[in-house]
């Protein structure tokens, strides 16, 4: 299990980068937003692979998740409820 954290933690430094560099170019003169979108979305899905790498979920799913009826978020081939929004 310690190589997973381990592994978890290394996402979470490279989710943190992603959240400077949108803060970053947030703060300059010419915002290019469409940049800090991808950053914000980046830092997103790192800190989710964070999330389930430690619970031995294979986040190749993560690219298949989807809204049910806007209240909660599944992963697909999994069943596994992540985050219930009421």
């Amino acid at each position: 299990m310690s190589e997973e954290i381990e592994i978890a933690r290394q996402w979470l430094a490279k989710a943190r980068n992603d959240i400077l560099n949108a803060d970053n170019n947030l703060n300059s003169e010419l915002v290019p937003f469409d940049t800090v979108c991808f950053h914000c979305q980046q830092a997103a899905e790192k800190m989710l692979k964070s999330y389930i790498i430690p619970m031995n979920i294979s986040y190749t799913f993560f690219f298949k998740t989807c809204w049910n009826n806007s209240s909660f978020i599944r992963l697909m081939g999994t069943g596994q409820l992540l985050s219930a929004a009421t």
